[in-house]
């Protein structure tokens, strides 16, 4: 996964008229909002999981797909991280988008507060709140769901529960706002990915899609597996990080599920 991470926006990614883009669905997620405003010129295609953004993508049912990484208060999206090793031959990151998350509190009809029994959320959504919930709704059921988005449909139909979603929710769901900004920290930002499949060969690319050359801002990410069980194995490899001059900025394990002992690290780097 050796590849470039550009910033990605709407003016980096040209998308000629019926190419399709995958994203963590339904409407109103923050997945969502971020495929919009990176192409809003675009078909959407909503997944109900990140594994199904990623097959969308592999199968050609999508050009592009949109998934969240990681979030500076709740840490990586494990879903994503798994997917991007897991499918590592056949998807590459093209750019990144940084979105501010700022979490809403919504129910259905006119329930309160006092009425609500159950909170539905992603779980990162609800570890960014995690506080907020333990002193304001500590007895309420906290239900882990696919996405923010779904959680807003299940707040909608059901009458003792609400959701931890987006602002966009309430007018798309019908749902009222109780409370706003309940995230745990106000400088709350989650980092996507935009994903496409790889190209065999590069001239041979299906449309006209392309990334801004890079700049001397960027980041790779990189994936490599060592023995766990030799000595200063990490150590090693670290110090070939910094004769090439990249800067390590994240450094994480993932179980391989190859053999006992095999460790694939996965490492976002700086040039």
């Amino acid at each position: 996964m050796q590849h470039p991470i550009a910033e990605a926006t709407a003016t980096d990614i040209h998308l000629p008229n019926g190419e399709i883009v995958s994203y963590l669905g339904p409407p109103g997620t923050y997945t969502y909002e971020v495929a919009l405003s990176t192409f809003p010129a675009a078909s959407f295609l909503p997944e109900s999981k990140i594994e199904g953004v990623f097959t969308s993508v592999d199968k050609g049912a999508s050009h592009y797909g949109v998934v969240p990484f990681e979030n500076s208060t709740h840490g990586s999206v494990q879903q994503t991280l798994d997917r991007l090793w897991a499918q590592r031959e056949s998807i590459q990151i093209v750019g990144q988008r940084y979105f501010d998350v700022h979490h809403s509190l919504m129910v259905g009809g006119t329930l309160g507060r006092e009425g609500i029994r159950k909170v539905y959320s992603h779980p990162q959504a609800l570890g960014q709140c995690r506080a907020w919930l333990q002193k304001n709704l500590p007895n309420a059921d906290v239900c882990s769901v696919a996405s923010t988005g779904h959680a807003a449909q299940l707040a909608a139909r059901e009458t003792d529960a609400a959701a931890i979603c987006g602002s966009v929710c309430a007018d798309m769901y019908g749902l009222t706002v109780l409370e706003k900004s309940i995230e745990d920290k106000s400088d709350n930002v989650t980092r996507f990915f935009v994903i496409k499949r790889r190209e065999q060969d590069a001239d041979s690319l299906p449309s006209k899609a392309v990334i801004t050359e890079p700049t001397g801002d960027m980041r790779s990410l990189l994936v490599f597996t060592c023995d766990s069980r030799t000595t200063l194995v990490l150590a090693k490899v670290l110090q070939v990080f910094d004769r090439y001059g990249l800067g390590v900025v994240k450094l994480e394990p993932k179980p391989s599920g190859i053999r006992l002992w095999c460790v694939p690290w996965c490492v976002s780097a700086n040039r």
